[in-house]
């Protein structure tokens, strides 16, 4: 398990590689703003499935990360096509402080879920031990791989404000980060798909 993690965190990696900014152009401000309502429909789509996961009775710390970060990327469109908007500097430091203590609860809940399946495996009867633990390694693996992704992301606010400080366009910070956005979204969605199914599959393997 601790092997395949390892190429899984290699791979998360290799995706959320940091913008090549040079190689993006700056869209005009009627771009940006369409930017922009982009992220605050997917903000939108994110807050009802952070509900269902928490409603699921699972923690979403790692997810809220995702979050956080778009409503960064929604404070950069509104200073890119607003010239009248003021930096979304302050805006993006204090959504880096809250994307990483949700880092921060996100790795917590997993060592907690490690502890946890400890004692379910072990009150679970020997002839279905075997596939109970397929499942909740399953769990694990895609909650590590939210929390790889959700580290980047974290990371990526402190990177953003350096930029702005050297006078980087806002528009271009963001169009650097469309395909981050894409990859995080997919990664994020296999990742709750696989706790799902894992999940139910549990449900026939330790009934309550």
């Amino acid at each position: 398990m601790r092997r395949a993690m390892l190429g899984l965190s290699v791979a998360v990696g290799l995706m959320l590689a940091p913008p090549v900014l040079h190689a993006q152009g700056n869209p005009a401000p009627a771009a940006s703003k369409e930017m922009a309502a982009a992220i605050d429909l997917q903000l939108t789509s994110m807050r009802s499935q952070i509900a269902g996961i928490e409603a699921a009775g699972r923690q979403s710390h790692a997810y809220q990360v995702f979050a956080i970060w778009l409503e960064g990327q929604a404070a950069l469109g509104k200073q890119a096509y607003d010239p009248a908007h003021p930096t979304a500097t302050p805006a993006l430091e204090a959504a880096s402080a809250k994307a990483k203590a949700a880092l921060e609860a996100a790795k917590a809940y997993r060592d907690g879920l490690r502890t946890d399946f400890t004692a379910r495996l072990s009150n679970t009867t020997i002839d279905k031990r075997a596939p109970a633990r397929t499942e909740l390694e399953a769990i694990l693996n895609a909650e590590s791989t939210q929390i790889n992704v959700a580290d980047q992301l974290a990371g990526d606010f402190d990177k953003i404000v350096e930029a702005l400080r050297t006078r980087t366009k806002p528009e271009a910070l963001m169009q650097a980060r469309v395909q981050m956005n894409a990859q995080a979204k997919a990664m994020y969605d296999k990742a709750i798909a696989d706790i799902e199914a894992a999940s139910e599959k549990l449900k026939t393997l330790q009934p309550s």
